[in-house]
């Protein structure tokens, strides 16, 4: 069926409107864009010692090394399932995390500190 001359006037004025909508949105969500306030980053930066050039590797020697888990193998240290493991996960339980960006990440160090903190001491008989 063909549309009427009235129809296709109609049809090209909403069209034209639904553009000019388009248009003036992404006009008003650049500028938004831009006055949003910037949040800042701190950095921190350790200073390498003279007598030490070479980084030492980590798990070799004196200083342990930070361990950073994801999620499944976090809950695969502490023989539990991912659930178990969010419904621990600070602030609903007592496992402490670090967050970067999106990503979820765990201390091994936190891991087994908590892992101590549950342990469950015998009765002592009397």
């Amino acid at each position: 069926m063909k549309p009427t001359q009235r129809e296709a006037a109609a049809m090209s004025r909403l069209a034209d409107a639904a553009l000019e909508f388009l248009m003036a949105f992404e006009e008003g969500r650049t500028l938004r864009r831009g006055q949003r306030p910037r949040e800042e980053v701190a950095v921190r930066v350790e200073h390498v010692h003279p007598q030490s050039q070479q980084p030492e590797k980590p798990g070799r020697g004196g200083e342990r090394s930070r361990t950073l888990l994801t999620a499944k193998q976090a809950a695969a240290e502490l023989s539990i399932g991912d659930r178990t493991l969010w419904t621990m996960t600070a602030p609903r339980g007592p496992l402490p995390s670090v967050r970067i960006g999106r990503a979820v990440r765990y201390d091994l160090d936190d891991l087994h500190a908590v892992i101590a903190q549950m342990r469950v001491k015998p009765r002592r008989s009397s």
